[in-house]
């Protein structure tokens, strides 16, 4: 029997362990985030491509119960008119764009994580608004991201 109860301990610190790793990576990316906002350089990159992401089974489920809610109910009822139609689910998509710093002359490739925008404002060959860190332009965000991200996270200095 105690061996059933270091192995009880041993899993319960390994997800302690887990559960602060995770909160510590959370509060770099919320530090970050918010250096960017208030140091970054906003540049205007160059849109290369687009790649929309398939949805996973959940969000597929969900786009599906919400085509079958707003069907008509019984055939007398007449179909309703494409502007009162419920907005289409939003496609995830990711985007890669390029800048060229007009300094060096080095050409940055900045990659977003996946976006809940609809693919309409976004075109290959538009430009996007980038926050980079002035001294490492490895560090970056996008603007779209970044106004989503700082939406969702009320975060004050030293939090």
């Amino acid at each position: 029997m105690p061996w059933l109860f270091i192995l009880i301990i041993v899993v319960v610190l390994l997800i302690v362990i887990a559960i602060l790793v995770l909160s510590g990576l959370s509060y770099i990316e919320r530090q970050e985030m918010y250096w960017l906002s208030q140091n970054g350089t906003l540049v205007q990159a160059h849109i290369h491509a687009l790649y929309p992401l398939q949805p996973t089974a959940p969000q597929r489920a969900q786009n599906e119960a919400e085509e079958l809610s707003s069907a008509p109910e019984s055939p007398d009822v007449p179909e309703t008119l494409a502007s009162d139609a419920p907005p289409a689910p939003s496609m995830r998509q990711i985007i890669v764009a390029e800048w060229t710093d007009p300094l060096t002359e080095k050409t940055y490739v900045f990659r977003s994580h996946p976006l809940d925008q609809p693919p309409a404002p976004y075109q290959e060959n538009d430009f996007i608004s980038v926050r980079i860190d002035p001294v490492r332009p490895q560090r970056y965000t996008f603007e779209a991201e970044l106004n989503t991200y700082l939406q969702k996270h009320s975060f004050r200095p030293g939090d």
